[in-house]
């Protein structure tokens, strides 16, 4: 018999730092309770007298990376400070999170395991959602207090985090932003947010400046080092090829690199071995080709909006379903999570996915963007960055790839529809009706 469970974060160090380099190094699916004892020299025993079992291990491991633990006492909820200098200081904490090593590693374990143990990532969704309670309270008193007007405050709670770290951008492998760069996304963060969810009160006193540069990774050059590998020569027609590159696309979604196995997609594809590693010359350019295949057969559903007549709001609304629509296709979340998967062995195809996925669709909503920027909206020369905050409202964040929910036909809807309201609010000249 199991001795009991301790309560509270009181968690030996020597066991969770061993639980850590277990996950990371084998995955979840192949870690043990007994490697980690290894690694930890204690008996399995001391750890079931800590942790129920493994995935409560995994669940305490990845919570506890992902949320460093000075994070919520960092939390500025000074009330002696005006409610923007709070929250730029809450975005600014937001952003300096996710920039621990830890938070990276976190994500990564908490993606590979979705698909195969959606019950474990609920339970970190949960736990997530538990830790945004502080924020939450906070921003109920400032709904309270009429400065903010936010329908739902848990789901505002969640859009302020979402657009500090800027969604996946960090988890996608993406260096760190400079400070000044830091500051100015909170700055943004803070404008979008207080005017979005804007309350009776005149907040145009909160106007922010626009001085720094965030270029968008949408602009970015696509890294040569990870384009799709040319064979040193050609043995078998492109047709056939794809076929290879789709069967080993399937192998890596179902079972990840690690686990991922070139002689069952030789078998499958009836295609020698040897012919496989004459074209890629190895596993990683296998993957990488496989990827990138996938890449190019996302659904294209950009489309001009420039010449559209309609209201604005009604625009922006097709632009944010259009965004959400083309993220939640399986096959894009198939692709993000395999990538994120193995994004420390692979950072420069993440990022390439990251620029690439959604590149159409960013650029085409930011041409509307710079064209309503010249009487509605005075964007300057950021519309590509504020497309993607648009894009970041409009996926809900990393909810829909780091859980199995998903939202029915009506809650797409609405979720666009509340997007459109937000951003309108929060850029327009005048209060969105």
């Amino acid at each position: 018999m199991r001795p009991a469970v301790t309560s509270g974060t009181d968690k030996p160090d020597h066991i969770v730092k061993a639980a850590i380099e277990e996950f990371l190094e084998r995955g979840y699916q192949e870690s043990s309770i007994e490697g980690i004892a290894r690694r930890a020299v204690a008996g399995k025993q001391t750890i079931y007298r800590y942790f129920t079992d493994k995935e409560d291990l995994f669940v305490h491991v990845v919570e506890r990376m992902q949320y460093y633990e000075s994070f919520n006492e960092q939390l500025p909820f000074n009330k002696s400070l005006a409610p923007e200098q709070i929250l730029f200081e809450m975005s600014q904490r937001y952003q300096e999170a996710v920039l621990h090593p830890n938070w990276r590693n976190a994500f990564r374990l908490n993606i590979s395991i979705v698909s195969y143990f959606p019950e474990i990532a609920d339970r970190l969704h949960l736990a997530r959602l538990a830790r945004n309670r502080r924020v939450v309270k906070y921003l109920k008193e400032l709904s309270d207090r009429n400065f903010l007007n936010a329908a739902d405050i848990e789901l505002a709670t969640r859009q302020f985090g979402f657009l500090s770290i800027e969604s996946l951008r960090v988890g996608m492998g993406f260096p760190a932003r400079s400070p000044s760069q830091r500051d100015e996304v909170a700055r943004r963060v803070v404008r979008l947010f207080l005017f979005g969810h804007r309350a009776a009160c005149d907040q145009r006193r909160h106007r922010v400046s626009q001085s720094e540069n965030l270029t968008d990774e949408a602009s970015y050059p696509t890294p040569q080092s990870c384009a799709r590998p040319a064979p040193k020569s050609i043995f078998i027609s492109a047709d056939r090829l794809d076929q290879i590159l789709d069967v080993a696309g399937a192998e890596f979604f179902r079972e990840g690199y690690r686990r991922g196995s070139v002689n069952r997609i030789a078998e499958v594809a009836n295609t020698p071995k040897t012919t496989i590693y004459r074209h890629f010359t190895n596993k990683d350019g296998l993957f990488i080709a496989s990827m990138l295949r996938t890449l190019a057969k996302l659904p294209v559903t950009a489309r001009k909006w420039t010449d559209d007549s309609r209201a604005p709001s009604l625009v922006i609304t097709d632009i944010a379903r259009a965004f959400l629509d083309a993220f939640l296709d399986p096959l894009s979340i198939q692709l993000y999570r395999t990538v994120i998967a193995e994004v420390n062995r692979f950072p420069e195809l993440a990022q390439k996915i990251y620029c690439m996925a959604s590149k159409e669709l960013i650029e085409s909503a930011a041409e509307y963007i710079s064209r309503l920027s010249e009487q509605e909206m005075p964007l300057g020369d950021h519309a590509l960055w504020s497309a993607r905050q648009l894009m970041v409202l409009a996926i809900n964040g990393n909810v829909y790839i780091a859980t199995q929910i998903r939202p029915t036909d009506a809650e797409k809807a609405k979720l666009a529809s509340d997007v459109a309201h937000v951003f309108m609010n929060g850029y327009a000249t005048q209060p969105a009706k």
